[in-house]
This record gives structure tokens, C-alpha cells and sequence, in this order.
């Protein structure tokens, strides 16, 4: 049922706006944005751009060639079939212990339709984080290293100072002072299917559940550790629908004025999102996050189409 035409937004913005949409990054949390954009394509509202980061980017790419519930059922029978986010007996054996990376790329291998991503025409761009070689060559590891150390330390001081409601963005800064840069893939990028999965993985590096990339020889960290919700990325648009789940990722947007000049409507969860960010355990609560989020875009378009 089309609930929300595209001629109802022309009468906010005297003629057919241009639209674009952020998806944070989140792990298992992106799939409330993937269910939320779903909808919105659905009723046949055109994303002129959509920009993202982490685990956003692979929601925004099936966004784009339009597979949403065939990626979360597909995900939803992946983590069946995952009985522990932590394998002991892999350790003990020499491997890997965390499941996440292999089931994540083995989503997106089996997910990924180039044609249909080469024949879109909505503008993509995509944050990560990249170690230059001038501060840490090849030979150093150990710089690299700590750097992660680091990092997983100001994301627990940083959670911990949202606990007391102190938004400090830690993170932000310690990518800065060490010297990382962001890097914006875009579409002219993703020409190959490895190349695409490899630009996902780039911005979605978060070791340990997620080992640092490598990408042209090149190390890749997870973009969400500078702008989680890149806002910035897009370009020049009538309106920016933000999707974010938790209150702090607006707050230090709007703290560091990454949203300023922009017309930013912000959609956060109506509820708590029912999984955690590294569950890949729980087919019931990815379903149920992708529901939730299709829930909130149909009600969103509903009060929308009252008021219009």
C-alpha cells in the first residue's frame, strides 16, 4: 500500500526535493536503518545520496540494489546457525575465536549484485579510517597495534562517560591526534565485486570481532571511530534523514557541528533496539530490529501523510 507519494514532500519544498539519507554504523544496530530505508524506497521516495559508515555501508549497498529483506533473512539464518560470539576451541586451535568477520563477508559475498549496483544512479559515500605510512610503515606493527589499544580504551571511557550523561567525543579526538586519516569511498570505487567487499570490510575494521583491512596495501579502521554519522559526506540536498540509535550520536554531531548548513530530520528507534551490536546470535533479534525499523518508517510516513 502506497502510503506516502512523493508529490506530499513537493508541497514542503515546491518541487521534488532532493533526498539524503546517513545510516550509522552500529553493528546488528544497522539493521533497524536498513528496515527504516526500506520503507522509504518502498513508498517510492528517491535517495538522491546515501552516505554511511561501518556497518551502514552494507545496509546503504542493499539499500541501492534493493535486497533489504533477502540480506536480513540471509543474516537471520547465518546467526541460526552461530551458537557463540566467542570460540574457545578456535583459540585453542590457532584460529580466530570471534565469528563475526567470516559470517559478515560471507553475507555480503552472497549478497552483493554489481549490475544492479552499476546501473543505480544514487550518489554513495562511504567513511574509513586509514594508518598513513609515514606514521606507521609496514615494519612497525606495533604501532598500529596500539593505536587499537587506544582505541578500545576511549570507547569504554567514552561509554562510560554517556552512562553518567557526559558527552565527550574521545574517539573523534584520538583519531585525530594519531594521525588517521579519512578516507570517502564513493561509486566510482565499487567496479568489482572483491572491491566491494573489501571497501566494506575497510569501513567496518573494528579489531577484535572485525581484524584490521588492508586495502591497496594499505590498513583500514572502522570510519564510525571519527564521524559515526557522517552527515557531511553528502552532498548538496533539500533534507538529510539522519538514522541513528542512541541519543549520544546526535549530540556530539551537533556538538562538532557536522550537521551545520543542513536541513537534518532525525530518526532515532521508538524503542530499545532488541539486539546488541556484536550479538551474531540472535536471528530473532536481527529480524526483530529490521521490523522495528520498517515499523517506524510506516508510522513516520503515516503521521507525514496526515499532516500533508
Amino acid at each position: 500500500m502506497a502510503i506516502f507519494k512523493r508529490n506530499r514532500l513537493s508541497r514542503l519544498f515546491k518541487g521534488r526535493p532532493k533526498i539524503g539519507l546517513t545510516i550509522s554504523g552500529g553493528g546488528c544496530r544497522a539493521f533497524y536503518g536498513l528496515g527504516f530505508g526500506s520503507i522509504l524506497t518502498r513508498e517510492g521516495i528517491i535517495l538522491d545520496a546515501i552516505s554511511a559508515t561501518s556497518a551502514g555501508t552494507a545496509m546503504a549497498l542493499s539499500l541501492a540494489v534493493g535486497n533489504a529483506e533477502e540480506v536480513t533473512a540471509y543474516f537471520c539464518e547465518l546467526t541460526a546457525k552461530n551458537k557463540s560470539n566467542f570460540h574457545l576451541d578456535k583459540l585453542i586451535r590457532g584460529k580466530r575465536p570471534f565469528p563475526h568477520e567470516t559470517m559478515y563477508r560471507q553475507t555480503i559475498q552472497e549478497n552483493i549484485d554489481l549490475e544492479k549496483l552499476a546501473r543505480q544512479k544514487t550518489i554513495l559515500r562511504f567513511n574509513s579510517l586509514r594508518f598513513p605510512k609515514n606514521l606507521y610503515p609496514d615494519h612497525e606493527p606495533a604501532k598500529r597495534n596500539r593505536v587499537i589499544f587506544r582505541m578500545i580504551a576511549a570507547y569504554r571511557k567514552e561509554e562510560a562517560l554517556y552512562k553518567k550523561g557526559i558527552i565527550r567525543p574521545i574517539l573523534t579526538s584520538l583519531a585525530v591526534a594519531e594521525g588517521l586519516q579519512e578516507v570517502v569511498f564513493t561509486n566510482s570505487d565499487f567496479h568489482d565485486a572483491g572491491r566491494v567487499e573489501d571497501i566494506i570490510l575497510a569501513t567496518s575494521s573494528a579489531p577484535p570481532f572485525v581484524s584490521l583491512q588492508q586495502l591497496d596495501g594499505e590498513f583500514y579502521l572502522d570510519g564510525g571511530v571519527y564521524d559515526n554519522v557522517p552527515i557531511r559526506l553528502l552532498p548538496e540536498v533539500d533534507l538529510v534523514i539522519a538514522v541513528h540509535y542512541r541519543p549520544e550520536s546526535r549530540k556530539v554531531v551537533e556538538m562538532l557541528e557536522r550537521d551545520k548548513g543542513r536541513r537534518v530530520f532525525w530518526v532515532a528507534p521508538s524503542r530499545e533496539i532488541p539486539i546488541s551490536m556484536w550479538d551474531y546470535t540472535n536471528p530473532q533479534g536481527v529480524k526483530a530490529t529490521f521490523e522495528l525499523g520498517k515499523r517506524d518508517g510506516e508510522n513516520l510516513l503515516r503521521l507525514l501523510d496526515a499532516l500533508l
